[in-house]
């Protein structure tokens, strides 16, 4: 086995398990990611799996474990298509391009663990018939591109705003496409819970622009022409309805590897194998394995 991939809610627990199990935890198994990412709780052992992945060789076989309502265990082995996966974005250099809050007060209002006066205005609405009927622009982020005229426009409308020729469109996918600063604005009034607030108005390469809020951004660095790519994040929570939709960051420099959709060429090709019929660990021993811990006197 090359690599073993398993959660734990530490890193002491998680050190204790790999010599239970015995393996070598600076070899053997994968960095849990404390202390980079934190405890990411179900999201951990895929997000340890992927890192893992993005230095794995054909043929390298791997443990992927995991417990929560019960527990789980995989032995897989890595194909040689693992190869043709080394330039996607990573989750590593997600991690070298991640930008960090200035303040904790600024971590506690974004958790909701704190709460502020709020804003002296009407209160937000939802409206799911709204965002079932703009489906296509809110959560697909579809713009549309005049048969006539090729001009691309977003919101969707039924007339060209160049042309004036209706209901002649085909749909154009925005969410992958790149895009920059054409003029922008801080606001230190508009209600944010990251202020100020930077709105601007971008160009999509091919055509097309909008107004939309600028996010995860250093205020020094924003700027005219600076390239941006756009992100699906929640907007505001209103009678239980969570309302998304799409805004503006500035282009990650440490994942400019290949633009952010999937790779048709390969889409069907699996980059892993799954080895269960020659699984000698099974569930029962992993649970075991973690229950031995508690009783050792570890904290789970």
């Amino acid at each position: 086995m090359t690599k073993a991939v398993f959660y734990a809610p530490d890193p002491r627990t998680h050190t204790a398990m790999a010599r239970t199990l015995g393996l070598d935890p600076r070899t053997q198994v994968q960095t849990p990611l404390f202390e980079s990412v934190g405890n990411t709780g179900t999201a951990q052992a895929l997000m340890m799996l992927t890192a893992a992945l993005e230095e794995a060789k054909p043929r390298d076989r791997m443990l992927l474990a995991n417990y929560g309502n019960g527990a789980e265990a995989f032995i897989l082995e890595v194909t040689e298509f693992i190869n043709k996966l080394k330039d996607r974005r990573s989750l590593k250099n997600y991690l070298k391009s991640k930008l960090a809050l200035p303040s904790y007060e600024k971590y506690f209002h974004f958790r909701g663990i704190i709460t502020t006066e709020p804003p002296r205005r009407p209160q937000l609405g939802s409206s799911a018939p709204v965002v079932w009927r703009d489906r296509e622009a809110i959560c697909r982020f579809h713009g549309v591109r005049c048969q006539n005229c090729g001009t691309v426009q977003f919101p969707p409308g039924k007339v060209c705003i160049n042309c004036q020729t209706k209901e002649q469109f085909d749909k154009l996918r925005l969410s992958d496409k790149k895009a920059e600063i054409f003029s922008f604005t801080i606001d230190n009034v508009f209600p944010s819970p990251d202020a100020p607030t930077v709105l601007a108005i971008i160009n999509f390469e091919g055509g097309g622009r909008m107004n939309c809020h600028l996010t995860d951004r250093d205020l020094n660095t924003v700027k005219v022409g600076m390239p941006v790519e756009m992100t699906f994040c929640r907007i505001h929570t209103a009678a239980g309805f969570y309302n998304y939709f799409w805004k503006a960051r500035p282009v990650r420099r440490e994942c400019l590897l290949i633009p952010n959709r999937h790779c048709e060429e390969h889409s069907e090709k699996a980059i892993l194998r799954d080895c269960n019929a020659e699984f000698t660990l099974s569930c029962v021993t992993f649970f075991a394995t973690l229950r031995m811990t508690e009783r050792e006197g570890l904290a789970v």
